[in-house]
């Protein structure tokens, strides 16, 4: 009787008959990439954009692998100029500023005909009124005066305001950059993708700005 218990195990102890990842004979479950078993083909771990299985790291807007869309140079968007706020009455004057400085903002850059002219002067103030009703510092817009590389020291179009302005240098020529005509007004989403641009030179159409704006807006998640 011993001995044939002891045949008995034998033959079961050297059974043939394949087991998967889970122990079970003749089961289906396969250990994917990541060493996790199961026998669900749907959940099996892949390679994320940097090649690694399980990964998390996904391609930005500019197509850069784990970027935080900072980097985007088409010609859709501008390069990373650096150009000094003088402003004394803007909240960010004699810093250093960059198309980045604003991310996650609708941004507004005005292009004046000159940095002293009644007019210009005139189309700022009223863009320093809409950034103040959509929040000012606090709120979802951010709007830059972009002066000319002119050598002029004097730029009145500025005063009273709480904008940004900047003055374009050899380094950084934002109108030969974009094909700015003056008084241009180019508006930027909150990646810094170009989205539409406008010219205030025949008037100051708020509720067409506005929409801009507003539509803009509406398209953040």
């Amino acid at each position: 009787m011993i001995r044939r218990l002891i045949i008995l195990l034998l033959i079961v102890g050297c059974s043939t008959e394949p087991e998967d990842c889970a122990g079970v004979v003749n089961g289906d479950s396969l250990q994917d990439m990541c060493g996790y078993c199961d026998n669900d083909s749907s959940n099996d771990c892949v390679q994320d954009c940097n090649g690694e299985w399980g990964g998390t790291a996904v391609e930005d807007e500019c197509g850069k692998c784990g970027g935080d869309n900072s980097t985007c140079t088409d010609d859709n968007t501008l390069n990373s100029y650096q150009l000094e706020d003088i402003n004394s009455s803007s909240s960010s004057f004699g810093e250093t500023l960059s198309h980045n400085t604003f991310s996650g903002k609708v941004i507004l850059y005005y292009f004046p005909l000159s940095d002293t002219w009644s007019l210009c002067k005139n189309r700022f103030d009223s863009l320093n009124e809409l950034f103040l009703e959509y929040g000012g510092d606090n709120g979802d817009i951010k709007i830059i005066g972009v002066g000319k590389n002119d050598g002029n020291t004097i730029y009145t179009v500025a005063e009273d305001t709480v904008l940004p302005y900047v003055k374009e240098t050899d380094d950084y020529n934002l109108r030969n950059e974009l094909g700015v005509v003056d008084r241009d007004v180019y508006f930027y989403n909150t990646i810094g993708t170009f989205i539409e641009k406008i010219n205030l030179t025949s008037e100051f159409n708020k509720m067409q700005i506005e929409s801009i704006i507003n539509g803009i807006l509406n398209e953040i998640p």
